[in-house]
């Protein structure tokens, strides 16, 4: 009897293999079609991107908005540094929403601004300027290089928002972009070495992340134009 049953069984198994075959081959084709990827990854493809698309090039979007938005934004709304400096000191909550932009909630302001002054020192890292009318005493910091940190630029302009991006590491990106593009095209061949005594005229941007101080030191612009001209 046991005989029998086997051999009553075995085409039934024989039946079903082939079956097995064909599912094993359809997982194996499903598996070789996919390729995994971290979780959370997602390739970069720059402002308006989806997830296909080539890796996004801070430095070719900053190329592409240098001349046609960012310098054309700061020559129609940079504001008057010193009218500024006098309404961040009466009312700084009043200033900051009628002259700044926050790219985040909670975070500081930045300005767009524009002025000129007397060179009072020149350093390593920029220039002390008492703004018109003259004083005497420096009122902000013009950035010399040749660091320049932090996201005053990508703020201030206001056109720059990071919805516009796949991530935060492509939005940081054009922060340092524009920063480079002040090295090479208004730092490069600027000369502070007879800078002290001279005028000078800029527009840039600043971040003021504490109202309650407001000093040259805390006052540090970015420039997107600046030029010297006179003497002592």
């Amino acid at each position: 009897m046991g005989s029998t049953l086997q051999l009553l069984h075995r085409p039934a198994r024989l039946q079903r293999a082939p079956w097995a075959l064909m599912v094993a081959a359809l997982v194996t084709l499903v598996l070789a079609s996919c390729t995994v990827k971290p979780i959370g990854w997602e390739p970069s493809a720059g402002p308006g991107g989806g997830n296909a698309g080539p890796a996004f090039d801070a430095k070719a979007y900053v190329a592409s908005i240098w001349s046609s938005k960012v310098l054309p934004t700061f020559q129609t709304k940079a504001v008057d540094a010193t009218a500024l400096l006098k309404a961040l000191a009466s009312d700084a909550p009043s200033a900051e929403k009628s002259f700044g932009t926050q790219a985040a909630d909670g975070g500081p302001y930045s300005f767009m601004v524009k002025g000129s002054g007397k060179v009072l020192q020149a350093g390593p890292d920029g220039l002390a300027v008492d703004l018109e009318p003259l004083d005497g005493k420096a009122d902000v910091t013009v950035t010399t290089g040749p660091v320049i940190l932090g996201t005053a630029l990508r703020d201030a302009v206001g056109f720059i928002q990071f919805s516009d991006f796949l991530n935060q590491i492509d939005y940081a990106q054009v922060s340092t972009e524009l920063n480079n593009m002040v090295k090479t095209t208004v730092l490069a061949s600027f000369d502070a070495t007879n800078a002290v005594g001279k005028t000078v005229d800029f527009e840039g941007a600043f971040a003021l992340s504490d109202t309650s101080s407001i000093t040259a030191a805390s006052i540090v612009i970015v420039p997107v134009r600046l030029t010297l001209s006179g003497g002592q």
